[in-house]
């Protein structure tokens, strides 16, 4: 922007003493002009002005009386006969009255003020006043619009690094009586599968593998309140009444507008026992073998709605055994001919390579997808829980 000197007609605003939060924080017009400039003189001015788009009217006192669009007006006198009706007129005549925000307004009420005006296909002007109320600067919706745009980018990047402080991308843990791993892959930096393996007391287990409808902080705020919740978890208490609670808590919380899909292992490695309890949508199986064996309960459900119905089903530890547990993420990719990498090319991969340590397979499944999906982005998350039985 061309800097005005003392003989341009354009006069640049003071700046305030303004903070982050204030609406004078989007400012980028603080051009104005005298209510007596002939429109003549304000024509001839913009010629060499450079980049300036919308000009204040002001009074004796500096105080708004309207504004300028540059394009109207320069469309305007670009009418036939406009300069013999105008020329010799003030700027009044030109300007347009517009609301004035004081300049230490938050931005987040102004923009509730203006809500609607920002809908609109065109972009709008407001004028700001100081503390004196004098003219200090012009806004628009467009630059509204590109605030909120740079605070949303802003909220979703804490989001991922809440998700990523909750949810290790891997887990591993070691017993003499198991082997088990865990992996989960955002695709889009913060969403919501939700990954915990918690050995409640020596032999006992708590596994847990969500994927959380919705995205963004909301999402991260329910994994914070599963992480919490599983580390409170008592295995004298049972594991169904304790998901029944943690499914409860979640759909009233936040008042049945998020679901929760997944399922949640309680395992006893002394009692060689496994309880699996399924909420809504969970893909859960056990190879033993050299079959895939499915859970008879897993259940269809997209998540969108809480699903308050816990049901549970008990399996007894084989040596060998692998039990499994993924979200949508794996079996949703699709390739360039879209194509979903699909449950049977998953399980199927899962008998073939049963072998393998649960770290490895995990590995290898994951890039069994990528190589599937080829140059198509993922869009969506992955997680596994793979647990195998020494």
């Amino acid at each position: 922007m061309k800097t005005p000197n003392e003989n341009s007609v354009l006069q640049l605003a003071a700046l305030p003493n303004s903070q982050g939060n204030m609406i004078f924080s989007l400012v980028n017009q603080r051009r104005f002009v005298h209510r007596d400039l002939k429109i003549r003189d304000l024509w001839a001015e913009l010629k060499t002005a450079g980049d300036v788009w919308a000009i204040g009217v002001v009074n004796d006192r500096q105080e708004t009386m309207g504004i300028i669009v540059v394009t109207q007006f320069q469309e305007k006198m670009n009418r036939p006969i406009a300069h013999d009706l105008l020329d010799r007129k003030s700027v009044v005549e030109v300007m347009t009255e517009a609301m004035v925000f004081p300049f230490d307004r938050t931005v987040a009420s102004v923009s509730e003020d203006l809500i609607e005006d920002a809908r609109k296909s065109w972009n709008r002007y407001f004028p700001v006043k100081d503390s004196q109320g004098k003219f200090c600067g012009i806004f628009s919706t467009k630059d509204l619009l590109v605030h909120q745009f740079n605070a949303r980018q802003a909220e979703v990047e804490l989001a991922a690094k809440i998700q990523r402080a909750i949810v290790p991308q891997t887990i591993e843990r070691r017993a003499a009586g198991l082997d088990i791993f865990a992996f989960a892959a955002m695709a889009r930096g913060a969403d919501g599968d939700f990954l915990a393996v918690r050995e409640s007391r020596p032999g006992k287990w708590l596994c847990s593998v969500c994927e959380i409808s919705g995205e963004g902080i909301t999402t991260n705020l329910i994994s914070a309140a599963l992480g919490g919740m599983l580390v409170q978890y008592d295995p004298d208490g049972g594991i169904v009444p304790f998901v029944t609670r943690l499914n409860s808590f979640v759909a009233n919380t936040f008042r049945m507008e998020k679901g929760l899909n997944g399922a949640f292992l309680k395992i006893d490695e002394n009692g060689k026992s496994l309880i699996f309890c399924g909420l809504g949508h969970s893909h859960f199986g056990l190879v033993r073998d050299g079959v895939c064996r499915k859970s008879l309960i897993s259940e269809s459900s997209d998540g969108s709605l809480p699903v308050l119905e816990v049901n549970c089903e008990e399996f007894g530890l084989r040596s060998g055994d692998l039990f499994f547990v993924y979200t949508d993420g794996f079996v949703n990719q699709k390739n360039l001919k879209d194509e979903e990498f699909g449950i049977e090319r998953l399980e199927s991969l899962l008998v073939e390579n049963r072998e393998k340590p649960p770290a490895e397979l995990a590995g290898f499944l994951h890039r069994g997808v990528a190589a599937f999906r080829g140059d198509r982005s993922g869009d969506d998350d992955e997680a596994i829980l793979l647990v195998r039985v020494n």
